[in-house]
């Protein structure tokens, strides 16, 4: 396999001879992370989704943690509440692409 890539090395250059897009002629910005996270936090907005983001997956996943205690007393079986840990997952992807979708429209 290794000899079969012989051939890369010699004829691929290290850049190509066009920039593939208008972003890979910008220079990249010398920020370091720290600086990067302190002008984050400094925007009202972002803390703000942020949050939200937060306290709505700390939620999906209690509640992903809690079908089994929540409905054993119930009689069901560990299949049926991997079946709703399952429907739970399907019914978020679905509620994702059905939001994308009328948001873009908006």
């Amino acid at each position: 396999m290794s000899f079969f890539n012989i051939g890369l090395f010699i004829f691929v250059k290290e850049k190509p001879d066009n920039a593939p897009s208008r972003s890979a002629t910008e220079k990249v910005s010398d920020k370091d992370l720290m600086n990067e996270m302190k002008d984050l936090m400094s925007q009202k907005d972002y803390v703000l989704i942020l949050t939200i983001f937060t306290f709505c997956f700390g939620i999906y996943v209690s509640i992903g943690a809690l079908l089994g205690p929540i409905f054993a007393p119930f009689g069901y079986g560990a299949s049926a509440i991997s079946l709703f840990g399952s429907v739970n997952i399907f019914s978020g992807v679905i509620g994702c692409v059905v939001t994308g979708i009328l948001l873009d429209k908006t």
